[in-house]
């Protein structure tokens, strides 16, 4: 961290602070920028897809960087989710080495330029 090369943050509730229920960090690694987990009896409430968009935003506007690339294993329903609802798409299917062992897996990426395209206000109909 002190490197600059990797950034992470605990996710904490607003109602209980000393209670660790996530992590998400940023790494500048070929291919592996962004991680994360989440306790499952605090997954489905938004809490994930904040931080990403959170951290996302560090990424591109603070760090400066061009692309966002996360691999992922392909079964993670859940985290492929959490991708396509922050406008990334799939770069890459092929296979990885992740703590469970090898498995199916998948690249997601998205550029500056994209996320701050999402960023902007949508105009409302007349």
């Amino acid at each position: 961290m002190e490197s600059g090369r990797e950034f992470h943050w605990a996710i904490r509730p607003k109602e209980n602070p000393n209670e660790l229920i996530g992590m998400i960090s940023l790494m500048r690694k070929v291919d592996d920028n962004r991680g994360f987990w989440l306790d499952p009896a605090w997954q489905g409430r938004g809490l994930m897809s904040e931080a990403c968009n959170a951290v996302t935003g560090f990424w591109f506007d603070t760090l400066g960087q061009e692309v966002l690339r996360v691999p992922k294993a392909s079964g993670n329903a859940a985290s492929r989710a959490i991708s396509e609802k922050g406008g990334m798409r799939v770069i890459w299917y092929g296979e990885r080495d992740f703590v469970s062992g090898r498995l199916a897996a998948e690249l997601w990426e998205i550029t500056a330029d994209e996320w701050r395209q999402q960023q902007l206000p949508v105009p409302e109909a007349d």
